[in-house]
């Protein structure tokens, strides 16, 4: 079963959000299996790209290492020239890192101008917004507040809190970082030292006279992401977003500017426009198939460092919903080309004249075996797409899976059959214990429009599951007895 929990329930981290795009409040505890079901309109896909978002240590690393934003600073200065090399050379010599009370008030700081930074592009880039103003729910009348928390519930809690609203009298974007008692998390939270030794191990370089001291300034970059990186403890700190209508976008993508998908783009807010932009999320998606396609020596080694569980999870989802298996060629264009070999065959269909469920189901395939790795998060988009209930069912299976493996996953979905078949799983681990999915590992959240909320903002609930009415309410009830009454009267009528 996933390892990644916290005390609060099993969650990992609680993801808090007031008046932001469409949502008016509601708060998230992520789990290693959380789904998102709801009417459309309502948020879910905005949520979870903003999961996407915050999740992603990225986010912080590039932040540090824009020196050139941060170098005149006198915080800054002195936490990473006073302070990165002792604490360098105390870990890595197995050594007790010694934090001082002022260390831990001027890392503080350090935290909350790389995430003020960090934070703002790349929200704004994953939303394709040209300011984060558009972020505010309108008519909200209040602030807009964003807050994640690591290791909920547990000791050494994390709290970072973004804010940004009409109200504020300089309209800047917001935010603060409270990190816990330091003597108390020293103390009590043993895993910190042992987890931040290890990172540090990766940062400081080593040479034929051994480790250098002073480390250079990108190192003491990767020291402070180091603490910062234990401090969130089992937060993912790499994701990975399938968005929905995927099959479309691989038809079309010889139709895309190249320029969204080059490098130095990667991260930054977008730019005005007169032309809409597209959001980060999808240009992420390209980008990744589009590596595929690269030099062949790139490509090699990551086959080879594949791990045996991508391999697996791929692998299990060509046998059990394809019955083929997917393949790729790399091109010379930014795109490599994608084919579907079905079983029986000894010759493979283009992946544009495949079926819609090859098309839609073939880019999952490619991100289990080259991209997503346990401990990471994968957020997936109507897993439903062009598939058949039986198929919807097995993938539900295929999704459980992947979350006992160690993959955290947040599933957005419309489908009752996805939802019903994630009730049995639970409903089987509370009669089997040890098969399923235990109900601390799933969490089932509902979007829905507020009444009281002005603005008609939408809020957040969580679904709980119940023996007594199976398991999670699909939220379809209303809609299937709807239609079974509207029968019952086209037959009443037919006799009469």
């Amino acid at each position: 079963m996933n390892d990644a929990k916290g005390s609060a329930g099993g969650s990992y981290a609680v993801l808090r959000v007031e008046n932001a795009g469409p949502i008016a409040k509601g708060e998230v505890h992520l789990r290693p299996l959380t789904v998102f079901t709801g009417p459309g309109n309502t948020g879910k896909s905005w949520f979870a790209t903003l999961a996407y978002a915050v999740m992603n240590e990225v986010v912080f690393n590039r932040a540090l290492l824009d020196l050139e934003n941060l170098k005149n600073d006198d915080e800054f200065r002195g936490t990473f020239l006073e302070h990165a090399d002792v604490w360098a050379r105390q870990a890595c010599n197995r050594e007790p890192v010694d934090f001082t009370e002022n260390d831990w008030r001027k890392l503080k700081s350090i935290m909350e101008m790389a995430y003020t930074k960090g934070y703002c592009d790349y929200i704004q880039r994953c939303f394709g917004l040209s300011e984060m103003g558009d972020l505010i729910r309108k008519g909200a009348g209040s602030d807009m507040r964003i807050e994640m928390r690591s290791r909920p519930g547990e000791t050494g809690e994390m709290v970072c809190e973004l804010k940004l609203g009409e109200l504020e009298s300089d309209g800047k974007w917001r935010c603060s970082v409270s990190l816990p008692d330091r003597g108390n998390f020293l103390e009590k939270c043993e895993d910190f030292i042992p987890r931040l030794r290890s990172r540090l191990r990766y940062c400081v370089p080593t040479g034929e006279e051994g480790r250098r001291y002073p480390v250079p300034q990108s190192d003491r970059a990767g020291i402070v992401n180091s603490i910062s990186r234990a401090l969130r403890g089992d937060t993912p700190g790499t994701t990975w977003y399938l968005p929905g209508g995927r099959g479309g976008i691989i038809r079309a993508h010889k139709a895309i500017d190249a320029s969204f998908l080059d490098d130095d783009r990667r991260y930054d807010p977008c730019p005005r426009s007169g032309t809409a932009p597209m959001s980060g999320i999808h240009v992420d998606f390209l980008r990744n198939l589009a590596w595929l396609s690269t030099a062949d020596s790139e490509v090699g080694r990551h086959e080879i460092r594949a791990k045996r569980e991508r391999k697996i999870n791929a692998r299990n989802m060509e046998n059990r919903m394809l019955e083929g298996q997917v393949k790729l060629e790399k091109s010379a264009a930014k795109f490599p080309c994608l084919f579907w070999m079905p079983d029986g065959w000894d010759k493979a269909l283009a992946l544009a004249n495949a079926s819609s469920m090859v098309t839609e189901l073939a880019p999952v395939v490619l991100y289990l075996r080259h991209f997503v790795d346990p401990g990471e998060l994968f957020v997936l988009e109507e897993p439903e797409a062009h598939l058949h209930p039986s198929m919807q069912i097995e993938f539900a299976r295929l999704i459980a899976e992947w979350a006992c493996a160690g993959i955290r996953v947040i599933l957005i979905t419309h489908s009752e059959w996805i939802l019903e078949e994630i009730s049995n799983l639970v409903g089987e681990a509370c009669r089997n214990p040890g098969n399923g999915l235990p109900e601390d590992r799933v969490g089932v959240w509902s979007f829905g429009k507020g009444e009281q909320v002005n603005g008609g903002g939408s809020v957040i609930r969580e679904v709980e599951w119940n023996i007594d009415e199976g398991g999670y309410e699909t939220g379809t009830e209303d809609a299937a007895a709807e239609q079974h009454n509207r029968w019952i009267e086209i037959m009443n009528g037919a006799g009469e």
